[in-house]
């Protein structure tokens, strides 16, 4: 049977169907003011303001209105577990930061990163997306790295990033003095100097219980490197190297993400997952965006909120609360 039914055409759409499974809370249609014969699809979800549209990649009708079916049950999902709808691209999440920080830098150093990210960045990256993970996702990308060489150290490595929001850089640039007292244990927080991070965002991060024993292991397993040195040595090396760059970092994490199947993340996705979960619960252990902040490294309020993905049904309820 047809999973759709014809509807009359809108005057800004053509060949536009109503799903039969959701009604005019999604259709797909074609759009006249492009040059491709491919449909589109316009979502609604309850508690988001606007409308999700993205394309089915598709000039068949059935199966666009398929895989526009099957785009909308995910976008369910994301929404009843409290996750942005709309994916923000490295182009937008860029602008949002330079102009964030536009009030620190000379008008001269503003264009000049402007520039660089255009002539660099922009037209490789810039229309991808920037994800979130859920804890689905989480799990799924820990249990997959548990699997390849180096087990423990690709765990370490996911959860750095995930349970502690650390960027690429930061975990290149971790030594085990950073963790550990004066006895060689593992203390309770990262003490990340501002050399190993982004400018002046060094900061004192408290360990997460599960990662905090999975670097109990790491150590006790690198004690056993014949060049280890509790002072200098690097956390995170490679076989031919006592330690590793960003760039291998973000190009792991690349390859680790396409195995798994989860598009549209980054070695930033962790980084984005673990501000915005903080966000959500920091009230409830009596804290505020500002610690949220300090946690992330972020010079400014606004970086950090720029991360932070918004949760319409919680806008919804806390209205009620105040």
């Amino acid at each position: 049977m047809c999973r759709f039914q014809f509807s009359a055409m809108a005057s800004q759409y053509q060949d536009r169907q109503d799903s039969k499974l959701y009604g005019s809370r999604l259709i797909i249609h074609r759009r006249v003011d492009l040059d491709n014969n491919n449909f589109y699809f316009r979502a609604k979800v309850s508690g988001h303001t606007g409308y999700i549209r993205r394309s089915c990649q598709t000039p068949d009708p059935a199966r666009a209105m398929l895989l526009a079916e099957q785009a909308y049950e995910e976008l369910l999902v994301r929404a009843k577990g409290g996750f942005a709808l709309k994916t923000v691209t490295v182009d937008a999440f860029f602008e949002g930061w330079i102009e964030a920080t536009k009030h620190r830098l000379t008008e001269t150093r503003y264009k000049w990163k402007k520039s660089v990210y255009a002539g660099y960045v922009s037209g490789h990256f810039g229309k991808k997306n920037i994800s979130d993970l859920t804890k689905k996702q989480t799990d799924q990308l820990i249990w997959y790295v548990g699997t390849l060489r180096h087990p423990l150290r690709n765990e370490v490595i996911v959860m750095l990033s995930v349970k502690a929001g650390l960027r690429a850089k930061e975990i290149a640039s971790l030594t085990w003095s950073m963790i550990t007292d004066a006895d060689g244990d593992i203390v309770s927080s990262i003490h990340l100097t501002d050399k190993a991070s982004k400018g002046r965002g060094g900061r004192i991060i408290p360990l997460n219980m599960q990662l905090r024993l999975n670097l109990a292991d790491l150590l006790e397993q690198e004690r056993q490197h014949y060049r280890f040195d509790l002072a200098t040595s690097y956390m995170i090396r490679t076989e031919r190297s006592e330690k590793t760059s960003p760039q291998a970092v973000v190009n792991m994490f690349a390859s680790w993400f396409d195995d798994t199947g989860l598009i549209g993340c980054s070695s930033h996705s962790g980084r984005r997952t673990f501000i915005t979960n903080a966000a959500k619960k920091i009230s409830s252990v009596g804290g505020s965006l500002r610690d949220v902040q300090m946690l992330a490294g972020h010079s400014s309020l606004a970086v950090t909120q720029r991360y932070i993905e918004g949760d319409g049904e919680a806008r919804i309820k806390v209205v009620e609360l105040v």
